[in-house]
């Protein structure tokens, strides 16, 4: 297919100046381009006014059109705050651009809520930011429906050296999807309603599953949220840990801790609990902060076994809302069990919202602290094989000690992010990166081996969704703001499947034991190539997880809001010599996908 920007260079006039500062020098270069390559752009900052090129052409565009954006760069910027984005600019009839709406979602959302309007439609948007050398930077789209034009548009801001060249625009995006034929759907067991319960004023969108008491039965613990009034000016929307309630699959309350309001079942992000056997005595205690403390309940009955001081607020570099030092302590965000000390999981990390992360032992001592570009949810994965935790903080791999093995400047911030290893054996960590998109890297360096820029990054998530796959492996993958979209992508980064009109979720469910895994949805499962195979009876709307509640190491699906709960299992049981068991750490839940489950399988005595 040809390319439709009849200038990629810059070299032809097409590419019109329409903002520049006083502080902004636009040229061309001849000596600083990639091989092959006879000029680039250079644009050179010295401050933070911002500049606009737009190229010359607005281009006729149709509804459902797909499209391959691709670009080269090399940035040398000052600052990480410094960026610049290559945009494709839908346009209405009017010239007005595009709303991303969204009226039904079909599967979760990889984000703690639901969202109708997802604001200006940015699909394929490439945005950069740091110090690379010259990068391919590759992405795509489909025109939303209202869309008649388009505009290509080159902006940025602050102080550095960047050098673009190379912009190829061509149709149809799905020639570089490696597109297989899907297999004939199998007989997968019937979906029955195990469990509905009818929740109380207790009913939280946070929600926690284990064995709390030891019986040997999954109990549920539900969190609610509050909002406090920081006691210093902020411009942070903060929330706490309002209620704990624990609750049997009867609908027992065993014990709450706070005040319930149903007030506080919305959140935006993660809340400060998790579940897990941290003194291996067979019952989950409950690991939290609530009033500026960070608490080891019992499990039983909730009572306070151990607690200490959440740390000292530290306004750290300002990222996603601002300074957090609106109150003397953190309230503390979400939480990630690992292993620092060499033992065994129970040590855990702790972060506020977007700029600071500690790490505690299992007793509750602190062992360091890091600031930087928090991702949402801290992930976790022995990188070195020394038998303890690296930590992925969300611009930086950490070891065990709190020592920066490699920090990455990407834009926008991390929402998600998975460990896995490729075909040959190589450690790949895997990244939804907000608005910068998709990334797949060398875990041991940090060095980028394949991006893919298709809208807001906003879940990665790896299982066996996909039998043509070694093992099944797959990664499902999610967008939200400005245009909600699903993907499928290979162990390598490459893309198997590409949805620009529905997300079908990313929880993996082991719903046949047979090896291949689902996405769960509140109405049903998915396969992964986007055929629902499995219907759920009497469904409703919700969030969803999986767990093995009825003890058959097959998982259930667990779909609940603020008015119910409901388990959903198979109508059949299992038969056959052994049973797909996947190793998870479904002690470590969030909203924000990073959800990985690894191969295994468990024989069946006769």
């Amino acid at each position: 297919m040809k390319n439709l920007v009849k200038d990629p260079y810059f070299t032809l006039g097409f590419w019109k100046i329409t903002l520049k500062p006083e502080e902004v020098k636009i040229s061309l270069d001849k000596v600083q381009t990639p091989v092959g390559i006879e000029d680039s752009l250079k644009i050179e900052s010295s401050g933070w006014g911002e500049w606009h090129l737009v190229y010359g052409e607005k281009l006729r565009v149709k509804p459902g059109e797909t499209y391959i954006l691709n670009t080269r760069m090399m940035l040398k910027l000052e600052s990480r705050r410094a960026s610049v984005v290559l945009e494709p600019q839908i346009l209405d009839v009017n010239g007005r651009r595009i709303k991303a709406i969204k009226k039904k979602w079909v599967g979760d959302s990889g984000e703690p809520f639901f969202a109708e309007d997802l604001g200006s439609w940015r699909g394929g948007m490439i945005g950069a930011a740091g110090k690379w050398g010259w990068r391919c930077m590759k992405g795509g789209f489909m025109i939303p429906d209202g869309g008649t034009q388009m505009n290509l548009t080159l902006y940025g801001a602050g102080p550095g050296e960047i050098w673009v060249t190379g912009i190829e625009l061509r149709r149809n995006f799905y020639s570089i999807v490696k597109i297989v034929k899907p297999p004939q759907i199998p007989k997968y067991p019937k979906a029955i309603l195990y469990k509905r319960l009818k929740l109380g004023e207790y009913a939280g969108k946070v929600l926690r599953l284990g064995d709390l008491n030891g019986d040997g039965k999954v109990e549920l613990l539900f969190a609610q949220r509050i909002s406090p009034k920081p006691i210093k000016p902020s411009s942070v929307n903060y929330v706490a840990l309002r209620c704990l309630t624990a609750v049997d699959l009867n609908g027992n309350i065993l014990w709450q801790l706070g005040e319930p309001d149903l007030s506080g079942y919305d959140v935006w992000s993660d809340l400060p609990v998790q579940v897990f056997d941290f003194n291996e005595d067979g019952k989950m205690e409950v690991l939290c902060c609530k009033d500026f403390k960070i608490m080891l309940l019992d499990g039983v009955a909730g009572e306070v076994l151990a607690e200490t001081d959440t740390p000292e607020s530290n306004p750290g570099e300002g990222w996603g809302e601002g300074a957090e030092d609106g109150f003397s302590r953190i309230l503390g965000d979400s939480i990630t069990i690992c292993n620092l000390t060499g033992c065994s999981p129970g040590d855990f990390l702790l972060k506020d919202r977007y700029n600071n992360l500690w790490a505690y032992d299992r007793k509750l001592n602190r062992l360091w602290s890091y600031t930087g570009k928090m991702t949402h949810y801290a992930q976790i994965c022995d990188v070195d094989g020394d038998g303890v935790d690296e930590v992925f903080s969300g611009d930086a791999l950490i070891d065990q000690n709190g020592e920066v093995l490699w920090r990455i400047d990407i834009y926008g911030h991390c929402d998600s992010s998975i460990f896995y290893r490729d075909r040959e054996g190589r450690l790949i960590l895997a990244l939804a990166y907000e608005d910068g998109g998709f990334y797949f890297l060398d875990a041991l360096t940090g060095d980028i081996l394949r991006e893919w820029h298709l809208g807001h990054g906003q879940g990665v998530n790896l299982a066996s969704y996909r039998p043509d796959q070694p093992n099944g492996l797959a990664i499902v993958a999610n967008t939200f703001w400005g245009g909600a979209f699903w993907f499928i992508f290979s162990l390598e980064g490459e893309i198997l499947h590409a949805d620009f009109t529905d997300v079908y979720g990313w929880v993996p469910v082991n719903w046949s034991g047979d090896g291949v895994e689902l996405v769960g949805s509140a109405y049903g499962l998915y396969d992964g190539y986007g055929r629902m195979v499995v219907k759920f009876p009497d469904p409703h709307h919700g969030k969803v997880w999986v767990y093995d509640v009825y003890g058959d190491k097959r998982d259930e699906v667990i779909v609940w809001n603020d008015k119910f709960l409901s388990i959903y299992t198979q109508g059949k049981g299992f038969s056959g010599i052994k049973i797909f068991t996947p190793k998870r750490k479904l002690y470590n839940q969030t909203f924000y996908g990073s959800f990985i489950s690894e191969p295994d399988w468990t024989y069946i005595n006769p």
